[in-house]
């Protein structure tokens, strides 16, 4: 047979290929080595990535495989399985709290949690539910889950007035300014807080 009929106008291999019916057949290690250093450091582009996907859909893999699987990674160390000391846990623990931690806002979570708590807050958020008659603004649903959204982030107006404690807090009118108060359901207030 003619060596071009094994090929389509592309110029690739058709699937009848010999290359394509080689069930069973095993590389050799020195094969293997070539192989796996001529795809070392190689990356597939969106696109590529894309159609493995689609052709991944609805692929069943067996328990058996899982199993296999799940055994073969069993051994291998990830940070989160390494087993740490209490020793250890607390010191890094200790190096995540306060300044050192990637979500540090300046210390204002204990100002916020008291003024939450407190009366001026709790008179505020019924003022602007009984103002927005306990609808979420944003949904327009009537919910239980109903949240006061400043819209005015505190974290701005506590740099603004540089707060540092919960006394300089209640003074700031703004804080409990009715009209810088939104209410909103709890979904509606998730997706506003992004």
């Amino acid at each position: 047979m003619d060596i071009h009929s094994w090929r389509n106008e592309k110029g690739q291999f058709l699937k009848n290929h010999p290359s394509f019916i080689k069930k069973g057949f095993k590389l050799s290690e020195n094969h293997k080595k070539k192989l796996s250093l001529a795809h070392k450091g190689k990356r597939f582009t969106k696109e590529h990535r894309r159609n493995i996907s689609k052709g991944m859909k609805g692929h069943f893999v067996s328990i058996e495989t899982r199993l296999k699987i799940s055994k073969a990674n069993n051994n291998k160390h990830y940070s989160h399985k390494i087993p740490r000391s209490l020793k250890h846990r607390k010191s890094i623990s200790l190096r995540m709290q306060g300044e050192n931690h990637w979500n540090w806002k300046g210390g204002i979570t204990e100002i916020k949690n008291r003024l939450r708590n407190s009366y001026l807050w709790r008179n505020w958020r019924e003022k602007v539910f009984r103002r927005d008659n306990w609808i979420c603004q944003e949904c327009r649903m009537n919910k239980d889950d109903l949240e006061p959204h400043h819209k005015k982030s505190l974290r701005i107006i506590f740099l603004q007035n540089k707060i540092s404690t919960y006394d300089q807090a209640i003074k700031i009118k703004e804080i409990f300014a009715i009209d810088n108060g939104i209410t909103l359901c709890h979904l509606c207030h998730k997706k506003v807080g992004k």
